[in-house]
């Protein structure tokens, strides 16, 4: 495999045979095997290996749809189909190698200029839009949000096992009326869908999108919610983040992220919880009676984001978590 991609690199870059070409495989990144090809003084590449069609093509296209638009992403070089009927027996890539480091590479006093970087990308990113979402080369008709909510709706009733069946019942309801206020806009945004620390690489100032696979164009309130969580450590952190991403983004942004926001909190929420209780239930750390009020609390922070002029998701998350509110529960019953 490793000769094989190496001639692939020298046929992509026109190398001769006196050139060294050296191949290392960083650690990070669990869905697709990557490797830096490096030769010269300093030349580099990213070779991608795919195991699924599906995914492959879904990455290509989407750079190069992407790069085409002037957004930050790397340069689509290469790429294989034959590669999976030989050694390495999968879709090939080679993308542009992007300088920079991840979020969690940055030393904590450069982090904040870090989530400005995306702020200002995942903005740029959402300024591309279109009338109708879905995937780019397969538009949608409808809403995003009635649609999106049928996941909400599957999150929902996989804690019935476990949580307050009937306050599930009554959130359900609550969750489909909210899909409902959400207007269709003028046009829905291309959003990343796979918002995380690891699909941004910082370069100073700049910030450059990777890992697209799962763009879309859809309501960028998606993005933001995931952004707030799995970006900001704290309170301040995240408003700071929705200030950076206005900025760019604009007033008629912040109003669709105001409206869509509660469906889309609630649903991260209600995914997390799932995952968590799993987790309980595997490592045994708590009881029956413990997870049902793990989840009950849950609950109750979506019908809070729910509730006309209730607490927003940025003041109630990334900060509160779910064991903080359990014990919250815990205190008020034996008040």
């Amino acid at each position: 495999m490793l000769a094989w991609l190496e001639r692939r690199v020298r046929r992509t870059f026109s190398l001769n045979r006196d050139v060294a070409v050296s191949l290392s495989f960083p650690l990070t990144g669990a869905r697709t095997p990557v490797a830096i090809a490096r030769w010269g003084e300093a030349s580099s590449a990213v070779v991608k290996l795919f195991d699924e069609i599906t995914r492959f093509v879904s990455c290509t296209f989407h750079l190069r749809y992407l790069q085409s638009r002037g957004l930050p992403v790397p340069g689509l070089l290469s790429w294989s189909v034959a590669s999976r009927g030989s050694v390495p027996r999968r879709y090939l890539s080679i993308e542009e190698f992007v300088s920079g480091r991840t979020l969690d590479e940055l030393a904590p006093e450069e982090r904040a200029g870090g989530r400005h970087a995306i702020a200002r990308s995942l903005a740029a990113l959402h300024g591309c839009r279109r009338r109708s979402w879905g995937r780019v080369g397969a538009p949608r008709t409808g809403s995003y949000a009635r649609t999106y909510a049928g996941l909400a709706l599957d999150r929902l009733g996989r804690l019935e096992r476990d949580g307050p069946v009937d306050a599930l019942g009554r959130l359900a309801v609550e969750l489909r009326g909210a899909a409902r206020q959400i207007p269709r806009p003028g046009s829905y945004a291309m959003i990343h869908g796979h918002v995380n620390p690891g699909n941004f690489l910082i370069d100073g100032a700049n910030a450059s999108l990777i890992d697209v696979g799962s763009a879309h164009y859809g309501d960028a309130a998606r993005d933001l919610v995931r952004a707030l969580h799995r970006l900001c450590p704290g309170r301040e952190e995240a408003r700071k983040f929705m200030s950076d991403y206005f900025a760019v983004a604009g007033e008629q942004a912040r109003e669709e992220f105001t409206r869509a926001e509660p469906l889309y909190a609630c649903d991260y929420v209600l995914r997390g919880t799932r995952g968590l209780a799993d987790a309980w239930w595997r490592e045994g750390t708590h009881s029956a009676a413990e997870i049902h009020e793990g989840i009950a609390a849950r609950v109750d922070q979506c019908f809070e984001m729910l509730r006309p002029g209730g607490t927003r998701f940025v003041d109630l998350w990334p900060e509160a978590r779910l064991e903080q509110l359990l014990t919250d529960r815990e205190r008020g019953a034996h008040r």
